[in-house]
């Protein structure tokens, strides 16, 4: 695939920017096992992000990714599968039934070229990515058996003036589900042979609720056994470069 449109035109971005954008792109996920066996993504946002320009900071994703010790959850939840994802809907916050030693998970920074060369699994990236983004060439990869149950795992940023887009492709699996507030999925069909998830929001460790305040958006399908995860504020935009991805 050209990828010459990745790099074409544009100037790197302040270095100290990109750090500071990608830092609230990434901000820690609780993952963890429930009595059910089902692993779950809980997607917070601290006091520090709150007060941050940027909206699409409320997403958490695998910078900083902790394993908890099991431990029973008494919610009130309702487990349903849309698009073939699974998802259950509470309107507990789910962070505070995980309490436990944590352990974080550093990924590989790569350029570009270098993280396909080490990621296993043949990806599609997009061909259309909009005007005013630039590509943050620090790719974050998790490999290996370091990687533990995020293995398999790339993660890849534009960056505007004042905004990002975020790409997570992963052959991890997916399956058993994450934790979101009622009425925050809806599915929709990105083409005859790629349904797809709208989470709308993201919980807010501060508050302790689901908040859609900030805007963010996240949009995830699968395409055979790998799973494409966009996120920023702009569905239009996230629904263009998901087509773009599809053979």
């Amino acid at each position: 695939m050209n990828d010459k449109f990745l790099h074409e035109l544009h100037e790197e971005p302040n270095p100290e920017f990109a750090k500071k954008l990608h830092q609230k792109l990434t901000q820690s996920t609780l993952n963890s096992k429930r009595t059910l066996n089902m692993n779950f993504q809980t997607f917070h946002v601290t006091r520090k992000a709150k007060l941050a320009w940027i909206a699409i900071a409320l997403v958490a994703t695998l910078s900083l990714l902790m394993t908890v010790s099991p431990v029973q959850a008494f919610v009130s939840s309702l487990i349903t599968n849309i698009a073939g994802q699974v998802f259950e809907f509470t309107d507990d916050y789910p962070g505070d039934n995980y309490p436990g030693d944590e352990t974080i998970i550093e990924p590989q920074v790569l350029a570009l070229a270098d993280a396909l060369a080490t990621f296993p699994h043949k990806v599609n990236l997009p061909t259309y990515i909009p005007s005013g983004y630039i590509l943050n060439e620090n790719v974050r990869v998790y490999v290996g058996e370091d990687a533990g149950f995020v293995a398999d795992t790339i993660e890849i940023t534009w960056l505007s003036e004042n905004n990002g887009i975020m790409l997570i492709i992963t052959n991890r699996d997916m399956s058993n589900g994450e934790i979101v507030a009622p009425d925050s999925v809806e599915e929709i069909s990105l083409d005859a042979n790629h349904p797809a998830v709208v989470i709308h929001g993201g919980w807010d460790a501060d508050e302790k609720i689901w908040t859609t305040a900030y805007g963010t958006i996240r949009l995830r399908w699968l395409a055979g056994d790998i799973t494409y995860e966009l996120m920023g504020t702009d569905l239009g935009q996230l629904i263009e470069i998901a087509l773009s991805t599809l053979d």
